[in-house]
């Protein structure tokens, strides 16, 4: 569900008008709101903080094969997804996979092309995680 982006006056205007009877409140019902695009992506960014499930996950992200991938990526010497798969030696459906999940990471940016096609590029060079072992914990520090 897409959030909505209002500002702190209309939210609350619409709530009174919501309490008062004058408006339903299935308008926004499930969404979240934000009084701005940046308060959205800074959200948006205080999730991936915490996206990785667990050590395992972490670890399967750190991969040779994804660095390689991430190498490419950098480089930007491709169109569209299946240039990429082809420079970096992959499966296309395994590297829509693996994208996908750096994406939500927030490692990769995906880029709106022409049509349907998107081009990821790299959104950030390091990242810091903590591996909790008791736990089986994984949590993304900072990003650089």
């Amino acid at each position: 569900m897409k959030p909505k982006v209002m500002s702190f006056r209309d939210f609350v205007d619409e709530m009174k008008s919501v309490a008062a009877g004058k408006r339903s409140t299935r308008k926004h019902a499930g969404k979240r709101v934000f009084a701005s695009e940046t308060a959205m992506r800074q959200f948006k960014e205080r999730q991936t903080m915490v996206a990785l499930e667990s050590v395992e996950a972490a670890l399967r992200l750190l991969t040779g094969q994804n660095h390689n991938l991430t190498r490419v990526i950098q480089a930007g010497k491709f169109n569209s997804m299946a240039e990429l798969a082809a420079q970096s030696g992959r499966a296309e459906s395994n590297l829509n996979r693996t994208i996908k999940k750096l994406s939500n990471l927030g490692l990769v940016r995906l880029k709106r092309q022409r049509g349907r096609r998107v081009k990821p590029e790299l959104a950030i060079r390091s990242l810091r995680i903590e591996l909790d072992f008791v736990d089986g914990t994984a949590k993304v520090l900072n990003r650089l």
